[in-house]
């Protein structure tokens, strides 16, 4: 739930702050799909973290929601958005 939660809200946030910037609507909204994962920083400070502040588990879930919305949101560009891993022709730009 926590990895959907951050593949959903984290680009509609990022649209949002890019639009009242002054940015067009789809130059934001690629923008923020690029930016709708958590960090792979993320998983350096749980495990870290779970070793003196954070439960195994609390690490754990953490870890794994992290995980999840690099695979979510890696599908979700490269099957949408111009990449020089884009799966399709029309897609792929180097």
């Amino acid at each position: 739930m926590l990895a959907v939660t951050l593949v959903i809200l984290k680009p509609l946030v990022f649209h949002a702050l890019l639009r009242w910037g002054g940015e067009n609507a789809s130059v934001s909204t690629e923008i923020g799909m690029r930016l709708g994962q958590a960090s792979e920083f993320s998983l350096l400070v749980t495990y870290v973290a779970g070793t003196t502040l954070l439960t195994a588990e609390g690490a754990h879930v953490i870890q794994g929601a992290t995980v999840i919305t690099l695979l979510l949101s890696t599908y979700l560009v490269i099957f949408r958005y111009p990449s020089p891993i884009a799966v399709s022709a029309r897609l792929r730009r180097d």
